[in-house]
């Protein structure tokens, strides 16, 4: 919805309102891993449902812009320990999605701060050249980014080329991605020259934390025909500071970052191709390598320490849980594939993700369908099948799920 206000100057004021109300119902199968024997550990809620409200508001007034995005949810939920099913837990949450505002000085420059979820990068399962943002690779019509304070300076000296400044002075109340690690103010910088056509593209990255260690990474994109493209995106560290489980079972000295002081240069890398059909399919393959990741060995162990653990030393289930990885192996394939025009009018979209891990030869199979009843309501069912041995990196915390709800807008 588009309103506007206007005055005896030439500028108006006008806002936009948008509305989106979510319902939902979930189930979610245990590991039932060496790490947490019968859920007792991790008590992972195996049964959801929930109701939420997204509603946004944006201003425009001269060369102002501000943005309005909260989200406001209520649900309850069980879960079931050693087969017995636990009471039922209600519960509320109120978040800020995006809340900020931008000031375009000049056609080239802009200013915004607030809360903002700024994202790059052409792959689907990671994007490492952006370290601000951990997004997981298993999306659903649910998936919910919360925005980060951030001072961002976007610069465009010509059509093809930007530069943008980002830092980040605070943080956004979500838990550490690397677990017990105190909030880590970051500066970063993003170079990037794109064609006018937008069939090619590349950036360069670099950053620093205030605690922690430095980085440098690329993108890029490379259009071979109209349909067919391939493309990359790489973040290289000296080192890194994620928690490795150390084989000594004592609480405090578990799990510890013993790279934090390597001279090695750790790389997480993902290299894709795409195919895009006229009609909008789409189809994908993807090779991850993460440096950083747990070896088969470390799986193992950080599933026995916790295991171990857990009873006196709560801290070990945060450092399982939140290692400091957006992806705990170190080697994947990934492949997707999305029809969105399908059914009676084109109403219903599909799209299928897997994911095979090369680090334990298990691997993730994710369905996503949406159907379009109306202009305003959106069905959706989601379901994922995690196969393979207990306890290993992508069977660690779930054996799948699946979600299914509905989505008014208006």
């Amino acid at each position: 919805m588009l309103c506007a206000v206007s005055g005896a100057r030439a500028d108006s004021l006008e806002w936009r309102t948008a509305f989106d109300w979510f319902t939902s119902a979930q189930a979610i199968f245990p590991p039932g891993s060496p790490g947490d024997p019968g859920n007792r550990i991790l008590r992972i809620p195996l049964l959801a449902v929930e109701s939420e409200t997204r509603p946004s508001l944006r201003f425009d007034y001269a060369t102002f812009q501000f943005l309005v995005r909260p989200s406001f949810a209520a649900g309850a939920s069980t879960t079931r320990i050693d087969r017995a099913w636990q009471d039922p837990k209600l519960g509320i949450r109120a978040d800020w999605v995006d809340l900020y505002g931008t000031w375009r000085i000049t056609d080239s420059l802009s200013l915004s701060y607030g809360l903002q979820n700024y994202q790059w990068g052409p792959a689907e399962t990671l994007s490492p050249s952006n370290p601000i943002f951990h997004q997981p690779y298993t999306r659903t019509s649910l998936t919910l980014i919360r925005g980060k304070h951030l001072v961002r300076a976007n610069i465009s000296p010509s059509r093809s080329w930007s530069i943008v400044v980002i830092l980040e002075p605070r943080d956004n109340g979500e838990p550490a991605f690397v677990h017990g690690a105190p909030f880590d103010r970051k500066a970063l910088v993003k170079l990037e020259y794109a064609r006018p056509a937008g069939d090619r593209y590349l950036g360069i990255t670099a950053g620093k934390g205030e605690t922690s260690r430095g980085w440098f990474g690329e993108y890029g994109v490379f259009s071979l025909t109209d349909a067919f493209s391939i493309y990359g995106d790489a973040r290289h560290t000296m080192g890194s500071d994620v928690l490795y489980p150390t084989g000594i079972l004592e609480p405090g000295r578990s799990f510890a970052a013993t790279q934090a002081s390597s001279r090695t240069i750790q790389t997480i890398a993902v290299a894709g191709a795409r195919y895009q059909f006229a009609d909008g399919e789409d189809l994908r393959i993807e090779y991850v390598h993460n440096g950083p990741g747990y070896s088969s060995d470390q799986l193992a162990l950080s599933a026995r320490t916790v295991a171990s653990l857990a009873a006196i030393d709560p801290s070990v289930v945060g450092a399982y849980t939140s290692p400091g990885l957006d992806i705990v192996g170190r080697m994947y394939l990934y492949a997707s594939a999305r029809l969105p025009k399908l059914g009676p009018h084109d109403h219903i979209s599909l799209s299928a993700q897997y994911l095979q891990s090369l680090t334990s030869r298990n691997g993730a199979l994710i369905v996503n369908t949406e159907w379009i009843y109306n202009d305003a309501l959106v069905f959706f069912i989601s379901a994922a099948a995690v196969p393979g041995t207990q306890g290993e990196d992508l069977t660690r915390l779930s054996r799948g799920y699946w979600l299914m709800g509905g989505r008014f807008s208006r």
